[in-house]
């Protein structure tokens, strides 16, 4: 995982979930909802149909998200399943 805070005051977060076979449960300790970005591949070794926000990326190709989720802090905590080999971008509106 890495994590960087703004200078707006948001955090960026990504995770990696670099098994290729179990799916990941986690829980992000934040008061504040989030907007995410998954990063999917048919395997950890794909060099094509990659996607980020449901949009393949392609040398020379613009790209732009198709999908983006909204998350919402529950109790203080934010939850995101990641599927094997998968990543993920999250975008919190304040510091975590």
């Amino acid at each position: 995982a890495w994590a960087a805070d703004m200078p707006d005051g948001s955090t960026h977060l990504v995770l990696l979930n670099k098994d290729a076979r179990q799916t990941l449960q986690i829980s992000i300790p934040s008061a504040h909802e989030a907007r995410l970005w998954r990063l999917q591949a048919p395997g950890l070794t794909a060099i094509s149909g990659v996607t980020l926000a449901g949009a393949e990326i392609r040398p020379g190709k613009t790209w732009r998200p198709l999908h983006v989720e909204h998350l919402a802090s529950k109790d203080r905590q934010v939850q995101i399943e990641m599927e094997p080999g998968s990543g993920a971008a999250l975008f919190f509106h304040g510091s975590l």
